[in-house]
């Protein structure tokens, strides 16, 4: 069974995300930044 909660939060989210992300590069590199210790090496 899927867990589907949160869906309509993250298909909002996603809509806001997406486009600032694209607008301001040096934050998105930043986000990276701070998440990529977190991520297992497959997923880099």
């Amino acid at each position: 069974m899927i867990d589907k909660s949160n869906k309509k939060f993250w298909d909002k989210f996603a809509k806001l995300y997406a486009p600032f992300m694209k607008k301001d590069k040096g934050v998105y590199d930043k986000v990276c930044e701070y998440i990529r210790p977190h991520l297992k090496q497959p997923m880099q």
